[in-house]
């Protein structure tokens, strides 16, 4: 004899979880457009930052996304404070 319950469908089902955030495609923009609007040269953010010049690009070229201690860094570098460019990108 089969167990009635054991092929039943549960009443309630979690809803799908949501796309995930493309997060270095959302900062991207915003990091070189602050950059842009400020004035700034990549290697004037590098340096500021304490990061090399290709770790901008690859934040700029959305390839990689800062770490925190990097996004605090760069954001001073920029005249920002991190959660300001956070905002900005939506986050």
């Amino acid at each position: 004899m089969s167990d009635p319950l054991r092929h039943r469908k549960p009443a309630h089902s979690a809803p799908a979880p949501p796309d995930p955030i493309d997060v270095a495609s959302v900062l991207a923009p915003i990091f070189r457009r602050l950059r842009v609007d400020a004035g700034l040269r990549v290697v004037d953010v590098a340096q500021a930052a304490g990061v090399g010049v290709g770790t901008v690009k690859t934040w700029e070229e959305a390839v990689r996304v800062p770490k925190l201690p990097q996004l605090i860094a760069l954001s001073g570098a920029l005249g920002m404070r991190p959660s300001d460019v956070l905002r900005l990108a939506g986050l």
